[in-house]
């Protein structure tokens, strides 16, 4: 006859409002850039050499993604056009930014598609609230203090804190920083592989901060999920991953990396200590952010009994 622990699984916890903007915003950002690179894969495979209305398909791309993270934020949730909104905002200021970088002005259709984003990101969240509602809450029954049962009750359910998995803050980071530091690495073996995405990138320091961001989302993903604390976890990680790199990018003999120059061009500080430190903490707080979401994509299921707690 099997034996069943006696530890009970963790209560289920709905995600809060900044929660459901961060999640709907990294799934918004991230799936159009996934399917720009898909779509650009494919030309090459077929032997297109470019993609005819770069432009508008840019734009429908960006639509795509931001209307399926607002229906993601908006799912579950009564009145949901608020989180929608933010997350259309979101991706409006971030693209705002990409387009504005390097020489792009920003003209009235740019600011009117932007806030055109806003809306729509407003309208499908209130679509997903309604496809998806919220759930029933159903309240358990209250026993008497005079009850047997109440008094049966011992101080096991006691909601106590996990300790830090340190094996995946030191795993999660030490993915962090390689992918930081060798992202012109990463960059020049895809290049090399056949029809290579990054082929013909003139923009090398651009290439190398998007593959070190995505590794770096990767390392906080695998230091909170599955551990209850994605928030620690990402925390603990995110700041080991900023000192690591801002002390080995301050002393490599060629200067930082390119991707770490990339972010430091970018924000344009005077003083090169601080662009290095912003940079590094700009990195960091990626992989502070990733692995909160890790802990909400993977939650605990059910926790390991320890010894003595099976019957």
């Amino acid at each position: 006859m099997p034996r069943t622990p006696l530890v009970e699984p963790p209560a289920a916890t709905a995600p809060g409002f900044g929660g459901r903007i961060i999640v709907g915003s990294l799934v918004a950002l991230g799936l159009h850039l996934a399917l720009w690179e898909w779509l650009f894969a494919a030309a090459a495979a077929l032997g297109y050499s470019q993609v005819g209305g770069e432009l508008w398909v840019g734009l429908a791309l960006r639509v795509v993604g931001t209307l399926i993270g607002a229906v993601l934020s908006g799912a579950g949730r009564s009145m949901s056009f608020s989180t929608g909104a933010f997350v259309g905002a979101v991706c409006g200021v971030a693209w705002l930014t990409i387009d504005a970088y390097p020489d792009v002005t920003l003209d009235v259709a740019r600011l009117g598609a932007a806030g055109a984003l806003l809306v729509a990101g407003g309208v499908a969240a209130m679509v997903g609230g309604m496809v998806w509602p919220p759930p029933v809450e159903v309240k358990a029954p209250t026993a008497s203090h005079n009850s047997s049962l109440f008094k049966l009750k011992t101080g096991d359910g006691r909601r106590k804190g996990r300790p830090v998995a340190w094996v995946r803050v030191i795993v999660g980071a030490s993915i962090a920083v390689c992918g930081v530091l060798g992202a012109d690495l990463i960059r020049q073996g895809m290049g090399k592989m056949p029809q290579g995405m990054f082929q013909n990138v003139t923009m090398t320091a651009r290439a190398d901060a998007l593959i070190a961001g995505f590794v770096a989302i990767i390392g906080g993903v695998v230091a909170g999920a599955a551990t209850g604390r994605g928030g620690r976890q990402g925390l603990i990680s995110g700041f080991a991953v900023a000192m690591a790199i801002l002390c080995m990018s301050a002393t490599l003999p060629d200067g930082p990396p390119l991707a770490m120059q990339f972010v430091i061009d970018v924000v344009r500080l005077e003083s090169p200590v601080a662009g290095l430190g912003l940079a590094s903490g700009l990195f960091g707080l990626l992989v502070v952010v990733a692995g909160w979401f890790g802990g909400q994509l993977f939650p605990v299921l059910r926790r390991r009994p320890r010894l003595g707690q099976e019957l």
